[in-house]
């Protein structure tokens, strides 16, 4: 019997798959619930990153620093040996002057003459002042160095042994000190001490050659004043606050001594000077502010990014330092043909979301404006791909812990992290207030494959913030826009509750944002609402039908709503976007007879009517040449009323329109058909045919009579399109009649 052979692996093939064994490991450690990834997780990979780079910084720092101080030691120590000697050669010769003295003393008649000088002139001498001061000068580089010394050995000692964030800040607040007190300014004034000495130095030895003269001791005692008010200025400084550099070992002793005199006064309180050691702990800010400034490593950036969305955003932080910084490294982790790597996923997600906050907090000032240019603008679906479904997993995370625990920390983490999922809807950074979001936003991804089960979780979340006590529409119409992507009701243990919540937004009472962000959520599902007004039947069907007609219209028909000139307002007579989406529903809807029916109940035909004006009034002034394109409204108006129209046809309907505006409509939507393109879209071609058999009515009316030549360049367009494109015959046909009769009125 032949024994089966066993499949051979090549030494790269186990390599590949190994290397792929991990990665999948990782992906799925990085994505998992096993280990909290919540602020705190954040913080300790911040404060990591930040260790890591302040070590390094301060190595270098220390090491540059003490070699200077090394130096200014041993130079000053050489220079001011050289220079007493100098001073010690330009004394008078003793000598000479004393056996002088003897002899005049002795031989009052008698001159002697030595060589050599022994001027004592004061008009001479003064050039020996320069040789004092440059010795003392350098004495005080020698001190000050060794004090400078002293200062670095105190900031790098740490008697911090908490935890790695506690040292951190420790380390940030003697940072920020060095910055405050100019210590760096001050070491370098060692050097220049010596600088000064020697050029004095050079003075003196140059005026030597003309004359000698007594010590100046004026000079010396300035210098030495000089050195001991600056001691005493250090030491009033370091007792004034610890954050000084400038600490020094009688300053420790007198600290210390002030301290024992406290408390045996019985002061229970610690001294006013270990209150500020004990204050509260030190912002991020100055941190991050320090590690966009000093490290340009993608890994350090990433770390600072995923904290600060979490902090209070702080006047140290520069804006256009931190977005350049951000954006860079955004872009970097894209390669055109590359896929991205789990480290470069995390960077991407990291820079992105802390780009998010920088626009949309308000908080945040806005002198600087983010601008994208067209490479980042090209990255936005792979970037969208990666942020949406990683803030929808956060914010599931987080509302889950808040179910078992009830901390309000996480409810909070859970609305941030569902509101920064929400902002990658459009493309660009805009607010999660902006209403493009409602109406042009993209809640879902390539690739998205949730089921209406994997949504549960998210209409738990939409209605724990319509009935708890902090009800939150803000919340809610995040929620509602997420949801949006399920384009169904929901599963069936949750689509009761997911329509409740949908009709409680719709209420007049409610925020503009809330209420029109249901009216996306139910326009994306209006297939399904077709689906169960057809084949289903029970108490679900009946609340549908019976409850959510009147919301409709109380959602768009406001009782307040704004005066016509505030059209940008969310409330105005006519705002496009919501128009647009309601006619499109309302459309869909009317083609099943019992949506139609409880549509007609609820006073939606009166409601399309109304907006006859504003739709017909927007088709003057428009021209293909126009800058501003035709809106597809009078296309979804008149198969709305052509379908809500239970007469054959206009002549013999109820409807109080005139023959006027019935051709102004019908001209309108034949623009918008060919403009728009809708003859591409399956839904809207269902309703062309009868389209056209009102507007072959139409056409025998006296209106058209000198207009019909606007329609026959849009209908001989529309009409190659379809038959180019093999529409159904009978859509092709119902159009064909309309340029026939066209051709032959035209002829």
């Amino acid at each position: 019997m032949r024994q089966p052979t066993s499949p051979s692996y090549t030494p790269d093939d186990m390599s590949h798959s190994t290397q792929k064994i991990l990665q999948d490991i990782l992906r799925t450690l990085q994505d998992s619930n096993i280990a909290e990834k919540g602020e705190k997780d954040i913080r300790s990979r911040f404060w990591a990153t930040y260790s890591k780079v302040a070590k390094e910084h301060d190595d270098e720092f220390l090491e540059r620093n003490n070699s200077d101080m090394d130096i200014v030691l041993i130079f000053s120590g050489l220079f001011s040996a050289i220079n007493t000697a100098f001073i010690i050669a330009m004394q008078p010769n003793s000598t000479n002057i004393l056996l002088s003295q003897f002899l005049q003393n002795t031989s009052p008649n008698t001159t002697i003459s030595f060589t050599g000088s022994v001027t004592d002139s004061t008009n001479d001498t003064w050039f020996q002042g320069f040789a004092y001061v440059a010795l003392s000068f350098s004495l005080l580089a020698a001190f000050g160095a060794v004090l400078g010394k002293q200062w670095l050995s105190h900031y790098k000692s740490n008697k911090i042994h908490g935890s790695l964030e506690d040292r951190g800040k420790h380390r940030q607040r003697k940072l920020n000190g060095l910055e405050a007190w100019g210590f760096h300014a001050v070491l370098q004034s060692f050097p220049v001490l010596l600088q000064i000495s020697l050029l004095l130095f050079g003075l003196a030895i140059s005026a030597f050659v003309w004359s000698q003269q007594g010590a100046l001791a004026i000079t010396v005692v300035v210098s030495t004043a000089f050195g001991v008010l600056f001691y005493a200025f250090v030491l009033v400084a370091s007792l004034k606050s610890r954050q000084c550099p400038f600490q020094t070992p009688v300053s420790s002793v007198i600290r210390w001594l002030w301290r024992r005199i406290w408390h045996k006064n019985g002061n229970v309180q610690p001294p006013p000077d270990d209150e500020e050691d004990e204050e509260a702990p030190a912002p991020e800010a100055p941190s991050m502010k320090w590690i966009f400034e000093t490290s340009t490593d993608p890994e350090v950036i990433s770390s600072v990014a995923w904290l600060l969305p979490t902090i209070k955003w702080a006047p140290e932080l520069d804006m256009p330092t931190v977005c350049s910084r951000l954006m860079n490294t955004y872009k970097a982790c894209f390669h055109a043909g590359v896929q991205l790597s789990c480290s470069a996923r995390q960077r991407a997600l990291a820079c992105g979301r802390a780009l998010h906050h920088v626009v949309i907090d308000e908080t945040v000032p806005k002198h600087y404006e983010l601008c994208l240019d067209e490479a980042a603008l090209a990255l936005w679906s792979d970037w969208q791909g990666l942020a949406l479904p990683w803030g929808l997993e956060h914010c599931k995370t987080s509302f889950e812990q808040y179910t078992i625990a009830l901390d309000k920390k996480h409810e909070d983490q859970a609305r941030v992290a569902l509101r920064l999922a929400i902002v990658t809807g459009c493309p660009g950074f805009i607010k999660p207030t902006d209403v493009a979001l409602i109406w042009d936003g993209v809640f879902d991804w390539n690739g998205d494959k949730r089921t209406p089960e994997d949504f549960d979780w998210l209409v738990d979340f939409l209605v724990h913030f319509r009935k708890s006590n902090s009800r939150n529409p803000d919340a809610m119409a995040d929620a509602l826009l997420a949801l949006s992507a399920m384009r169904r009701l929901g599963s069936i243990t949750k689509r009761d509750n997911y329509l409740d919540s949908i009709i409680f937004s719709m209420d007049a009472d409610n925020p503009s944002r809330l209420r029109h962000a249901a009216l996306r959520a139910i326009f994306d599902a209006r297939f399904e609402l077709v689906y169960i007004a057809d084949h289903e039947k029970g108490e679900f069907q009946e609340q549908l039908l019976k409850e959510l007609p009147p919301a409709l219209l109380t959602t768009t028909k406001l009782v307040a709503p704004q005066l016509e000139e505030s059209s940008d307002d969310p409330d105005s007579l006519f705002n496009p976007g919501r128009e647009y989406f309601y006619l499109r529903l309302i459309f869909t809807l009317a083609r099943q007879s019992a949506w139609r029916e409880k549509l007609d109940e609820a006073g939606h035909i009166d409601r399309c009517i109304s907006l006859l004006d504003h739709v017909t009034s927007s088709l003057k002034n428009y021209s293909p040449s126009s800058s501003e394109p035709i809106g597809n409204h009078p296309y979804y108006l008149a198969g709305t009323l052509i379908r809500m129209n239970t007469a054959e046809n206009y002549r013999s309907s109820d409807f109080e329109i005139s023959e006027l505006e019935w051709w102004k409509l019908l001209k309108g939507a034949w623009s918008a058909m060919w403009w728009n393109n809708l003859y591409r879209e399956d839904e809207p071609l269902q309703a062309l045919p009868d389209i056209a058999k009102y507007t072959l009515e139409a056409l025998d009316m006296e209106p058209a009579k000198y207009d019909s030549s606007s329609l026959v360049r849009l209908v001989d367009r529309i009409y190659e399109a379809l038959r180019d494109s093999k529409a159904k015959p009978e859509i092709v046909s119902a159009v064909k009649c309309v340029k026939d009769k066209l051709d032959s009125i035209g002829s």
